[in-house]
């Protein structure tokens, strides 16, 4: 991650339990202004820690983690934070549909970067080596989850698709990665 001044990162390399034990940490160090998580998931312990606290929390909300909430604890904790940040117009609007009146301020915050700070630089050679290409051979990659849920994405088109592009651009590589 970039630093930035004023901003703490906290990662919790997927733990539930370290990210409590973190978030106690940061707490009782220096009491946050804002606490926002970037997965719906963490949102009972957003809410606890907010009603602990009175620090106000924010969690982002990723489409398909979010379009089909189940009445339980992640919905409940969901419609109890200051505010969500659905990637989409589309997550918007199913949010607000899901959590009906006890939808919380919505801000809609697409995954994104800043095109004036990020430029692709040269291709790594060790990577060049290690797939095989050659430094201006054209790549498409997709980083994805790559389960069944996730089929609206799409993969299985790209790859039906390559025969067409390879027509076009005979050395072209497709590159899938994910879980």
């Amino acid at each position: 991650h970039t630093s930035w001044p004023g901003i703490e990162w906290h990662a919790a390399s997927g733990s539930s339990l370290r990210l409590a034990f973190t978030l106690l940490q940061a707490t009782i160090r220096s009491r946050p202004d804002l606490l926002i998580s970037t997965h719906p998931n963490f949102a009972p312990l957003q809410w606890l820690h907010q009603l602990l606290t009175g620090t106000p929390s924010w969690a982002s909300a990723h489409g398909i983690d979010v379009w089909q909430l189940r009445p339980g604890l992640m919905a409940w904790s969901l419609s109890r934070l200051r505010r969500l940040l659905p990637v989409s117009r589309f997550t918007s609007e199913r949010l607000r549909l899901q959590l009906a009146r006890r939808c919380p301020e919505l801000t809609v915050l697409p995954n994104s970067f800043d095109h004036s700070r990020f430029t692709p630089g040269p291709r790594p050679p060790e990577l060049l080596q290690r797939y095989r290409l050659q430094p201006q051979q054209p790549v498409i990659l997709t980083l994805s989850r790559l389960s069944p849920f996730d089929r609206y994405k799409n993969i299985d088109g790209l790859i039906l698709a390559l025969p067409v592009l390879l027509q076009r651009w005979p050395d072209l590589r497709l590159m899938v990665a994910g879980e």
